[in-house]
């Protein structure tokens, strides 16, 4: 499992992802196998679009040993929740990824930025 050191990175690819929540555990971003980069991850935004109040549990999958980074956080309803900024970076390494859910479909939308780095 090949990680690029940062200081002789030659490569950063800003990018983001968003997905709608739901009571499922759904996977948000993977550094897959192999892939020769490492994910700097800046920072993890649920929104809730809903009329009511609902939790998110977000977690990081290392090496296929799965932990919790929010545990059924309430997200009060028209609002937003920072789960990960600049001050709390967190990197993924290959075969690493990040997963959450929600206590109600359809209200709760994930935003993730992050940096490829190669």
């Amino acid at each position: 499992m090949a990680n690029p050191n940062l200081i002789n990175a030659t490569i950063v690819r800003g990018k983001s992802t968003i997905i709608d929540l739901t009571t499922s555990t759904l996977t948000l971003i993977t550094n897959a196998n192999n892939s020769n980069t490492l994910l700097k991850i800046n920072s993890i935004t649920a929104i809730n679009r809903g009329v009511s109040i609902a939790e998110v549990t977000v977690f990081f999958i290392k090496n296929g040993t799965t932990f919790t980074l929010a545990n059924k956080i309430g997200v009060p309803a028209k609002s937003n929740l920072i789960i990960i900024d600049k001050e709390i970076q967190l990197y993924l390494e290959e075969n690493d990824s990040l997963t959450a859910n929600s206590s109600i479909v359809s209200t709760l939308t994930l935003v993730c930025s992050y940096e490829i780095l190669q």
